[in-house]
């Protein structure tokens, strides 16, 4: 039977990892934070708490996440192979905790 052995993808398949990309920018080190999930269907409405981002010392991204009040919503689908990143600046690495999303099979 046609996906057999496959399983829906939840929050909790949503992984990230967040490394210096070696740029200061107004005093702040850069930091370029990538959203990956296994998952053969796309995952969308990825949402995580992200408090910190908001005072990053250059603009995040709009096309790739919206910022409200600590919690970034991711505006594009992440699926196996297609991860989504974008890059903030900080003194410290942000905390992030993914907390919502849902596969689209």
């Amino acid at each position: 039977m046609a996906g057999e052995g496959q399983r829906n993808c939840t929050w909790s398949d949503v992984t990230f990892a967040v490394a210096r990309t070696g740029r200061v920018v107004r005093g702040q080190p850069e930091y370029r934070v990538k959203f990956a999930a296994p998952c053969p269907c796309p995952v969308t409405g990825v949402r995580v708490w992200c408090g910190g981002v908001e005072d990053s010392a250059e603009p995040v991204d709009g096309s790739k996440v919206e910022l409200h009040e600590g919690i970034c919503v991711l505006k594009q689908p992440i699926s196996a192979g297609s991860p989504l990143s974008f890059t903030y600046t900080s003194h410290a690495p942000v905390n992030f905790r993914v907390y919502s999303a849902a596969a689209q099979c």
